[in-house]
């Protein structure tokens, strides 16, 4: 990374007096020449400081050599009225072991089994691990509901993969 100076002029400079530091620093490190380095998936935000000015950027980290994700478990039961129902994803990265990207993945429920069940009748957290899937006041016994777990690897390809959910009583 680089800092540039916008002086009251207009003029610019690149910095090179800058403290950097990232935040958190268990997903991404910054050298003091400003390399940034992976260390897990999600995002860090960089900050550049010189003297009493600062600046900011988010960066992602991704997995580059993903070949797919699964969900488990794959089925899974919660009682009616607030029950509830814990989902894991992992990434299979090509010549490594799974990666867990629970708390990176996009979650949603795509479609729900009863012509009178919506997929309001259930919600998901974003961005916990593992993911919770609740069953609300809405949903009826025998309902299910297919929740979906969403991954964009490091080569831009969106993977995803699947999981069913019942209402129990």
């Amino acid at each position: 990374m680089s800092a540039v100076g916008i002086y009251n002029d207009g003029s610019t400079n690149t910095l090179t007096n800058v403290f950097w530091s990232s935040d958190p620093t268990s997903v991404a490190t910054i050298s003091s020449s400003g390399l940034v380095t992976g260390v897990s998936v999600g995002d860090a935000t960089i900050t550049g400081a010189s003297g009493t000015v600062s600046g900011t950027a988010t960066v992602t980290v991704a997995l580059s050599n993903v070949t797919g994700i699964t969900v488990s478990p794959t089925t899974e039961n919660a009682k009616e009225n607030g029950g509830t129902a814990q989902f894991v994803a992992k990434a299979t990265i090509q010549g490594g072991s799974p990666v867990d990207i629970t708390s990176t993945a996009t979650w949603t429920i795509t479609s729900v089994s009863t012509s009178t069940g919506t997929t309001d009748d259930f919600s998901v957290t974003q961005g916990a691990d593992p993911a919770v899937v609740t069953v609300q006041s809405t949903a009826t016994v025998g309902e299910q509901a297919t929740l979906t777990a969403s991954y964009v690897g490091g080569t831009g390809t969106t993977y995803t993969a699947t999981a069913r959910i019942t209402v129990t009583p």
